[in-house]
């Protein structure tokens, strides 16, 4: 079967510039080996790898905007109300639609959990075999639901992830991966390309592109695509392209790192409540974009847990990770980055139901449930 590519849609290689067409090779530029990234001869067109109603439909919506009282001046892009409860879907109504089109094998990817769970749920729409590489320490929710989705998961170390990868993907499956085949072993330059969507969705419901912008930042294929959009969009009206904010956990600090050293580094034994940013090493094309024209913020653990307690407390159950967008947006105010007239948007990324039980330290346990309903008006009663 052949892709129906997007008509003008090439690949341009980041390191070497060499210009190709789109394909179903997974390993960055043969020349060079510097990831890929996609370009369109029409910005003005739908910026997607292939045409838009080829996606993979879950009747996904445009996420709304939400302003906290105690926050204003930040709008809070809700990411945790799509499909599978994270911005992972954007990714994977592309990357999935892909493989479908392609006939292949399969799709592999390897998770800690939203990820994986996108990815099945796309695969299960699609009709076509999945595979989630991923470790011992998946919460539980999240395995039964990459589960019920017909999806074969696999815990293996992180070495044998990057083996098992490779195999499946010179196999004929199709890498649900970061965009640097670097991090992974292969590299997807498509699904970043469905983050696109987030500006154009930010024009309308503000009726203007914000300042800056905060994402909470892994591998950093979601802050790429994001500040693609941005761009295109900022063309379009004519205006300047609005600032991107790296934000990570300061036990997981690569981008900030990699900006100091000069070049992509890692991180050993990166750690923190917001366990879906704790990677070791971020995607050498984020790191680019935060070079060029973003902000790197980093928070700390109390900063992270504090934002998503507040979160909770206005009726958003966001994962620690998503939190993190907010704790770096009140990171950058108070350090006088984000101007007092400035307009932000918090990026949360996922809501927090799968990832209950490693929510240790950021919830206190449930005290004494009532057992009467005369106790109701008792001190000590819930939280």
């Amino acid at each position: 079967m052949t892709v129906p590519w997007t008509a003008g849609v090439t690949l341009h290689c980041t390191g070497c510039r060499a210009t190709e067409a789109p394909d179903l090779s997974w390993y960055g530029c043969a020349r060079c080996g510097a990831p890929f990234e996609v370009h369109y001869d029409d910005p003005d067109g739908p910026c997607l790898p292939i045409p838009p109603e080829e996606r993979t439909d879950l009747a996904a919506q445009p996420t709304p905007t939400l302003e906290l009282t105690s926050d204003p001046g930040v709008l809070l892009k809700l990411e945790l109300r799509n499909p599978t409860g994270s911005h992972k879907d954007r990714f994977h109504a592309v990357t999935s639609a892909i493989a479908r089109l392609a006939g292949a094998r399969g799709i592999v990817t390897t998770s800690t959990g939203n990820h994986g769970v996108s990815c099945a749920c796309h695969a299960a729409r699609d009709g076509i075999p999945c595979v989630v590489l991923s470790t011992e320490e998946i919460p539980d929710p999240l395995a039964v639901q990459i589960a019920a989705h017909g999806a074969k998961l696999v815990r293996l170390e992180p070495g044998e992830r990057r083996e098992a990868l490779r195999a499946l993907v010179d196999d004929g499956w199709v890498p649900a991966t970061s965009s640097d085949p670097a991090l992974t072993g292969a590299g997807n330059p498509y699904g970043a390309e469905g983050y696109r969507a987030i500006a154009d969705e930010l024009l309308v419901s503000a009726g203007r592109l914000p300042d800056v912008i905060f994402v909470p930042v892994a591998s950093g294929d979601t802050l790429l695509g994001v500040a693609r959009g941005l761009a295109t969009a900022a063309g379009r009206l004519g205006q300047p392209v609005p600032r991107v904010a790296s934000c990570q956990p300061v036990g997981a600090a690569t981008v900030s790192a990699s900006l100091r050293a000069g070049h992509p580094v890692s991180v050993e034994s990166p750690h923190s409540v917001a366990r879906s940013t704790s990677d070791r090493a971020t995607g050498r094309l984020a790191i680019e974009v935060v070079a060029r024209s973003g902000l790197s913020i980093t928070a700390s653990e109390a900063e992270i847990i504090r934002a998503t307690r507040d979160l909770a407390a206005n009726g958003l159950y966001a994962e620690a990770s998503s939190a993190l967008a907010l704790a770096g947006a009140r990171v950058a105010r108070r350090n006088g980055i984000l101007g007092p007239d400035a307009l932000a948007v918090a990026v949360l990324t996922a809501n927090g139901r799968g990832w209950s039980e490693t929510t240790q330290g950021v919830f206190p346990p449930p005290r004494s449930v009532a057992s009467d309903i005369r106790e109701l008006d008792e001190p000590g009663v819930g939280y």
